[in-house]
């Protein structure tokens, strides 16, 4: 005997009695047809649980932002004049982007760090490891002691 698609609400919602429940969780392991619709009230009801949970969620943002005074509806005037700063702003950080890019600035730096990166590569291959550094600089102290030595 097939499950109704209600029972399978029910099941979801935990408000089966524990007898009930564990005899739809039995039914569930031999009836394919009933698998699948309760795979697809389990669809429907996290999509319905997500719907509602994100409304939740925004309702409480909106009350935390309306209690710390950052948005009390706002004058009309008030909210424009902000709104006009933020695009200006954004108008000018645009405006001088294009003009940076199109006088070859960024061309410029990027060929500048090329260059830098490239010396310090040169200069690194060049560079005599400090562990030999040493070495040279020890034997050619031990080589003018022994000098010394042998001249005494």
């Amino acid at each position: 005997m097939h499950r109704s698609y209600d029972l399978w609400i029910a099941y979801m919602e935990n408000r089966l009695p524990e007898a009930e429940r564990e005899e739809a969780e039995r039914h569930l392991y031999v009836c394919d047809d009933c698998l699948a619709l309760y795979l697809r009230v389990v669809d429907q009801q996290s999509v319905a649980w997500e719907e509602e949970r994100a409304k939740a969620v925004t309702a409480e943002v909106m009350d935390t932002i309306q209690s710390q005074g950052q948005y009390s509806g706002g004058s009309k005037r008030q909210m424009q004049r902000e709104r006009r700063g933020r695009l200006i702003h954004y108008t000018v950080a645009a405006s001088l982007t294009l003009l940076l890019m199109s006088s070859g600035v960024f061309q410029q730096l990027m060929s500048y760090t090329e260059s830098w990166r490239n010396a310090y590569e040169v200069a690194d291959q060049q560079k005599v490891p400090n562990a030999e550094r040493v070495m040279k600089h020890a034997t050619s102290l031990l080589e003018g002691w022994m000098k010394r030595a042998s001249h005494n």
